[in-house]
């Protein structure tokens, strides 16, 4: 029973593994093959990251960006991109976007959409507003400063907007860069690590499986099931032994010890003497 737990455990395990790598694989070779080549220059960042989905091993960034030097564009990538920094990328269009395979466990990494008017503008934090919303939450725990917590949360910069609606995926390279290289570029060490893991507890949980038997051999002296009734040995019934315990009562005399009884006579036949020859008359 616990082989073949061990060997489900490895199929899900390994299934698991096989479509992640599956995923990435059939989205870096579409976008690939039917990308646009492009380059973006990365604006600011909004402030608020979020996490992966539906793997949670990476967290993904908003940034504003230029697109070919003239279209405005919010860009939402998993790497940590550079302020003013050209980066060369591959993008799908709409028609190409709508066509690519859908992906489950590992969707692409990078997606951008023209901005819109209703996106607010990046606002980055002053130097010292860490330290003065450190000194509100203080002081504010005590009573005072409210109205500077107040003006606090209304500078907050805003949240990031959704990149989503409208938008395409897009790939960092340039067109003729190593598939390796691409792979790299557009993936954390923290998916590797994740990959890296998983296949090690499938290599033990692979190994265990072999290592266990199909069925344990028990010894003979245990398959009392199969033996008839008239060939299994009867042990004797255990006696018992009880040991009464005497009692023993003395008798305390003051009289001395009795004198020994005297020797009875012996009852014996007597002797019959013969006469001899010569003493017999005549």
């Amino acid at each position: 029973m616990k082989k073949i737990l061990h060997i489900l455990s490895a199929l899900v395990i390994g299934g698991f593994i096989l479509m992640f790598i599956a995923d990435i694989w059939r989205g870096v070779a579409y976008l690939r093959t039917h990308g646009r080549e492009g380059a973006i220059v990365i604006g600011q960042q909004y402030s608020g990251d979020r996490w992966s989905a539906p793997l949670p091993l990476k967290k993904i960034r908003t940034y504003t960006a230029t697109l070919a030097g003239k279209h405005q564009v919010v860009v939402e990538s998993d790497q940590e991109l550079e302020t003013g920094r050209e980066y060369a990328i591959r993008f799908l269009t709409r028609d190409k976007a709508q066509s690519a395979p859908s992906l489950r466990l590992r969707p692409i990494p990078g997606a951008l959409r023209l901005r819109a008017a209703g996106d607010a503008p990046p606002v980055q934090p002053s130097d010292t507003e860490l330290m003065d919303r450190f000194v509100s939450t203080i002081m504010g725990a005590f009573g005072p400063a409210k109205e500077a917590s107040a003006t606090n949360t209304d500078a907050e910069p805003p949240r990031a907007p959704d990149v989503h609606s409208g938008s395409v995926p897009f790939l960092l390279g340039a067109t003729g860069t190593p598939l390796l290289k691409d792979l790299w570029s557009n993936s954390r060490p923290t998916e590797w690590a994740a990959m890296f893991l998983g296949l090690l507890f499938l290599k033990s949980l692979i190994f265990h499986a072999l290592m266990l038997p199909w069925r344990v051999n028990r010894p003979r002296a245990e398959h009392t099931e199969l033996v008839p009734t008239a060939l299994r040995p009867i042990d004797p019934t255990p006696v018992v032994k009880t040991s009464v315990p005497l009692a023993f009562n003395p008798t305390v005399s003051t009289a001395g010890p009795s004198p020994l009884p005297p020797d009875l006579p012996v009852d014996s036949e007597p002797v019959l003497k013969l006469r001899r020859k010569e003493d017999r008359p005549g």
